[in-house]
């Protein structure tokens, strides 16, 4: 049993799992539980909570990543402010047209790479990541594995690139960030949204692969390299 199921197992009216790999752990929750708290890093942990708990101990990993997304990406924010107060300031001392050109582009480019500042939509975001990563759509090639024999070769699948997902629909995602789809779709959402996933999807993957080298020692299979195949989750995330 992976280190993901028995997450999710001690929640077992949460979720069901479809893809069994056998040799089930004597493992208790206390154990694993346990396990869940020696993961270091301290979103990895609040991470895994989100994904594969449930009730308080959910909404506690919820609130955790919050506050540490929060924590991490003003400071970002601040520097693309301080950043466009200066282009604008450059382009209307700017002496020549040619300068007042140059920062314009400038202007323009800082404009494109911003987030959005406002703390309940930038957490809202947030949130859309997570009920993405918690609610999967698997591949449906290789049937969420990322992966599939070919030639008696174990080859990664095209069309998901061996993520073993599909993407959602744009209204999906944007009803999960709790937005419109045309505010979905605004250039600062994406950028924040894309910058999310690139941040949380590495840090979730090396907490599962951590959790999984504290609980090996009982003798549990190594961790699949895709996580999403073992564990489906059914039911809303309320």
């Amino acid at each position: 049993m992976s280190s993901a199921e028995l997450l999710a197992r001690m929640n077992p009216t949460a979720c069901r799992f479809d893809i069994g790999r056998g040799g089930i752990s004597e493992l208790a929750n206390i154990d694993v539980a346990g396990a869940l708290g020696m993961v270091k890093d301290q979103l990895g942990r609040a991470i895994l909570q989100v994904l594969y708990c449930d009730g308080d101990m959910m909404l506690e990993g919820l609130r955790q990543a919050e506050r540490l997304v929060y924590e991490e990406v003003m400071p970002h924010i601040r520097d693309q402010k301080e950043a466009m107060v200066e282009a604008e300031m450059r382009e209307l001392v700017a002496e020549s047209a040619e300068d007042c050109a140059n920062a314009r582009r400038i202007t323009d480019r800082l404009r494109a790479v911003s987030f959005p500042d406002e703390r309940e939509r930038i957490l809202a975001i947030l949130r859309g990541v997570l009920l993405e990563m918690r609610h999967p759509n698997h591949c449906p090639e290789c049937n969420g594995r990322g992966q599939f024999v070919h030639n008696k070769l174990v080859v990664k699948c095209p069309p998901c690139k061996g993520t073993g997902r599909a993407a959602h629909s744009e209204r999906k995602r944007a009803d999960w960030c709790g937005m419109s789809v045309s505010g979905f779709r605004s250039r600062k959402v994406q950028n924040l949204h894309k910058w999310l996933w690139e941040r949380i999807s590495p840090t979730h993957h090396d907490a599962l692969r951590s959790l999984s080298g504290f609980l090996r020692s009982e003798d549990l299979p190594p961790l699949p390299d895709n996580p999403h195949v073992v564990v489906e989750f059914v039911g809303e995330w309320e």
